[in-house]
């Protein structure tokens, strides 16, 4: 942030010294979006590891997925998560190495949040199985300027309409688009090893 000072009154000239008297003073702030403080984002829980199998609906352009997931509290217990999970259908959620253990869960607004059974502390780790279709043209795209399209799974020439055109499906995760096709803290300040297996012709 730069500022500009402005000041009314007279000044005298002394011996080349200029003094200046001052009653008034304004001040204008000049903000540059390139300096603004961007603060990371809180962490409540620290990723682990993540596991994913993936099949892919070429027609629809979507993508079937059984995830683990394993977090542990970062500082403080924790009775609950919130997973970013961006157009999405949650078929089933149960929590690993626990006997018919079903969390509910709410899901709304691309965020699934899951209400555990137990309060989890920071020795320990919680392991969480979600089954799911990753939907990433079910909704408008917004992207940026550099990136136009925000889907983070993209299927090129899915149909094989275009000839000698390959088809291909791709991802682009970053900053925050691996919740198109993982639930997941999509956060930049949160990173964990991935097992990826892939189903595909």
């Amino acid at each position: 942030m730069c500022f500009l000072v402005m000041a009314c009154k007279h000044f005298k000239r002394s011996n080349n010294i200029v003094y200046k008297e001052v009653d008034t003073v304004q001040v204008k702030a000049f903000t540059n979006p390139l300096l603004q403080y961007r603060a990371t984002s809180t962490k409540l829980w620290q990723n682990i590891h993540n596991k994913v199998a993936l099949s892919f609906n070429y027609n629809q352009k979507s993508a079937n997925g059984i995830a683990q997931v394993y977090y542990s509290p970062y500082a403080y217990p924790q009775d609950s998560i919130v997973l970013d999970a961006k157009s999405m259908r949650i078929d089933k959620i149960s929590i690993i190495n626990q006997a018919s253990s079903n969390p509910k869960y709410f899901y709304k607004d691309n965020v699934l949040t899951i209400y555990l059974p137990k309060t989890y502390r920071t020795k320990d780790t919680l392991g969480i199985q979600i089954e799911y279709e990753a939907l990433p043209y079910a909704q408008d795209s917004k992207g940026s300027a550099a990136i136009k399209d925000d889907r983070g799974l993209y299927f090129i020439n899915a149909d094989s309409s275009i000839a000698l055109k390959p088809v291909q499906i791709w991802t682009q995760g970053e900053t925050e688009a691996t919740s198109h096709w993982l639930p997941c803290v999509d956060k930049p300040n949160n990173k964990a090893p991935l097992e990826l297996q892939l189903s595909f012709p």
